[in-house]
């Protein structure tokens, strides 16, 4: 079983790190983890970007316009390959 992670981010830069550090905590085997941001400005990129680097799980999609939380999110369940 292929495990996917979807995540949709906007301006949670303050949050993000936390957050993606306790789904790599898990105990489960991830396949990846995409996180979609919504042309963030706080950072939020930033801290993906580095992450992405870091775990290569972490499948970022970044877009400079924003799209919404629909079509962020969609945009990131279109990319997982996972089950």
């Amino acid at each position: 079983t292929k495990v996917s992670v979807v995540m949709a981010t906007c301006q949670g830069g303050r949050y993000l790190e936390p957050q993606l550090r306790s789904i790599l905590a898990q105990d489960i085997l991830l396949h990846e983890i995409i996180i979609a941001d919504d042309a963030s400005s706080d950072g939020t990129v930033e801290v993906i970007r580095r992450l992405a680097g870091e775990h290569a799980c972490i499948v970022p999609i970044l877009s400079p316009q924003r799209v919404g939380i629909n079509g962020n999110f969609t945009r990131a369940i279109m990319r997982a390959s996972g089950d």
